[in-house]
């Protein structure tokens, strides 16, 4: 098995199209498959929390558990010395195994951002926050068995041949339905949960796309908000990257007078004689940018990152944001898939920006 494939392989990315975004005859396309017309489709539980590819070598030192998402070095994650307690029971896998899971935090009323307070960490702390209820997974895709690669293989012989590594306390597999698409979201949002995912029985796995179609998520989602801005988020200073030396954003501190300089390449030997003590910094703090805004939902306040474009964030930094914000008058538009069962809001969206009289900040 060519391990370097898996470890560098694109994922799969899933259609998510509401019906309001389509035009009528794309509206009926995507009835007919939540209602499952033809037979072509079969669906799987979507859970709240963080995709990862679970990769079991030749040997017990070629185990592996990478993430979806690539860092600032151009690699993806590694979640691997944070869940030692998975790769124990991975080592009992058969050798040359590549399997697809959502990492999740047992028991309800738990999202992805409670498995994100834990896999962001370092690992001694990321293994700390599990010494009471250590991260579990729910299977749902096979990619490489019994020294085969099953990437260009139907997904439901895919899904078949997933129910042989179901073993030990922390790997499940997820739900699977084949029918009523509609009712089985309805019932899994009403108990607390995310969703469900649809795709053909005989899709193989597109690394990297977005077919239309062969892929469709179904999920809760509520209708874009309005929500004043109380804050900014603002970017934290420190770089934590794996290379940090082939870092480009850097802040040096004269050790004389304490005055700071900011390059923007690496400290090289002209840097280093200027008796200055360089840190590498990240890209928003050295543009002194804004990385989201701290919004009023229902009386809780809500830190929304994602959607935060450059040129919102150099916005939210201006003197006229601030006083805005200061008396009120700056307003978020957000979407958001729910609302968890203490109030806060589930993947929410930065859409834009608005001032009190409409004028919209792109």
């Amino acid at each position: 098995m060519d391990i370097n494939k898996f470890l560098n392989l694109e994922p799969m990315k899933y259609y998510d199209k509401d019906a309001d975004d389509l035009s009528p005859n794309l509206q009926k396309k995507r009835l007919d498959i939540i209602n499952n017309v033809n037979d072509e489709y079969i669906a799987s539980e979507k859970h709240d929390g963080e995709w990862a590819m679970f990769i079991r070598g030749e040997n017990d030192d070629e185990i592996f558990i990478r993430s979806r998402s690539k860092g600032v070095n151009g690699h993806y994650g590694d979640f691997t010395p944070k869940l030692p307690h998975l790769v124990e029971e991975m080592k009992k896998w058969p050798h040359n195994t590549v399997l697809l899971g959502e990492i999740c935090v047992r028991g309800a009323n738990h999202t992805s951002r409670d498995v994100g307070t834990i896999l962001r960490c370092l690992p001694a702390k990321a293994i700390e926050r599990q010494k009471d209820n250590p991260l579990m997974v729910y299977l749902f895709d096979l990619l490489y068995s019994n020294n085969e690669d099953y990437t260009s293989t139907a997904y439901a012989t895919r899904m078949v041949m997933l129910c042989e590594y179901i073993w030990g306390a922390n790997f499940r597999m997820t739900d699977f339905f084949d029918g009523d698409f509609a009712n089985a979201a309805d019932q899994i949002i009403a108990e607390g949960g995310e969703g469900i995912v649809i795709q053909r029985k005989d899709n193989p796995y597109l690394s990297g796309t977005r077919t239309a179609w062969k892929t469709l998520k179904l999920k809760q989602k509520l209708p874009i908000m309005e929500l004043k801005v109380i804050d900014i988020v603002k970017p934290q200073r420190d770089y934590k990257g794996i290379n940090p030396e082939g870092w480009n954003y850097w802040e040096g501190i004269y050790t004389d007078t304490g005055h700071t300089v900011r390059i923007n390449h690496a400290p090289g030997n002209i840097d280093m004689e200027a008796h200055l003590e360089w840190s590498p910094i990240t890209k928003p703090y050295y543009f002194d940018r804004a990385v989201g805004v701290v919004v009023d939902y229902n009386g809780v306040l809500v830190n929304i990152t994602s959607g935060c474009t450059d040129e919102l964030g150099d916005y939210l930094m201006t003197e006229e944001a601030q006083n805005l914000i200061k008396n009120g008058l700056l307003f978020a538009q957000v979407k958001a898939m729910m609302t968890s069962q203490n109030g806060a809001l589930r993947h929410p969206v930065l859409v834009d920006i608005r001032t009190m009289d409409n004028q919209m900040k792109e």
